[in-house]
């Protein structure tokens, strides 16, 4: 009976998390095609920053996006 229970318990956690997934996947989409699509410099960086976080980039990784961003990555070509 307890292990029936545990069973049960665990199908809710693993489709709760996929649950959860699926809705931080999207959110991760969203937030991508506002970046994609922005017309001002200021806004990319804004939302650049939100992808840095949700993606839990490294100091070091962000340090290299910041050097690529300032001179110019293949994203921001023909947005500036």
């Amino acid at each position: 009976m307890e292990e029936e229970m545990h069973k049960q318990r665990d199908r809710a956690l693993s489709c709760r998390d996929k649950s959860r997934e699926g809705a931080n996947l999207e959110y991760l989409k969203n937030v991508v095609y506002r970046f994609l699509t922005l017309p001002d410099a200021r806004g990319r960086q804004q939302t650049l920053t939100a992808i840095l976080a949700i993606l839990h980039f490294s100091p070091e990784e962000k340090l290299s996006i910041a050097k690529s961003s300032a001179h110019g990555s293949w994203w921001l070509h023909g947005k500036r």
